[in-house]
């Protein structure tokens, strides 16, 4: 164990992130399976962060937003992503707990947590990258985007794959971190996730979010 953890700082953050996506199998037997749990709150902050920079392009500072032009963006930006980074926690320390047990989980909760916050790493690296890019492409106008598949489709399918991924992650994760019977695994880790996206799906659009 010592000599693992010299390794984790020497190889930091982004080291132990490319093993992830590279290497799940190892990541999570080195990590989850070991009770270790690596630079855990910064992946949180950080997917926490990202779904903040999603939200608040479409609802909170688009034009006629919640709160536009009456909040400092980086001051939302940074309550946003503690708020989300809560919710991420919640979710990945009760839902997917919840799930995982299900699945016959021989692990307790703050391993779920740490599998269900890993596995949105692959999406909060597409939205930074994403986002990166339309503000240098856009610059002012970054929040209003001009039209057209151009823009938007490469976008759509980078965050599309990103979830997907993270998806594969958690189930992944689960059977190796969580010792979780993989049958049961994949029954309720993936079936019945879908019937909550299509929930989400259903009330995001009829909010007008999507």
């Amino acid at each position: 164990m010592v000599a693992y953890e010299s390794r984790e700082k020497e190889i930091g953050f982004g080291g132990l992130l490319w093993l992830m996506i590279r290497h799940p199998h190892t990541f999570f037997k080195q990590t989850v399976a070991r009770d270790t749990f690596p630079f855990l709150a910064f992946s949180a902050w950080l997917a926490g962060m990202a779904h903040a920079l999603m939200w608040m392009d479409k609802t909170l500072l688009s034009e006629g937003g919640l709160v536009s032009g009456h909040l400092s963006s980086f001051i939302l930006l940074l309550i946003m992503s503690v708020v989300f980074m809560g919710l991420i926690y919640m979710i990945g320390g009760i839902l997917f707990h919840f799930y995982a047990y299900l699945a016959d989980s021989r692990k307790d909760m703050k391993n779920s947590v740490a599998v269900s916050v890993y596995a949105w790493l692959p999406f909060t690296v597409a939205v930074f990258l994403i986002k990166l890019v339309s503000v240098i492409s856009l610059g002012n106008d970054y929040l209003n985007p001009p039209a057209g598949w151009w823009f938007s489709l490469p976008s759509s399918i980078m965050l599309g794959l990103s979830l997907l991924y993270g998806w594969f992650l958690a189930v992944y994760g689960a059977v190796v971190g969580l010792r979780c019977k993989k049958i049961q695994g994949i029954l309720t880790l993936v079936v019945t996730p879908i019937l909550w996206f299509v929930l989400l799906f259903v009330v995001a659009n009829s909010m007008g979010m999507m």
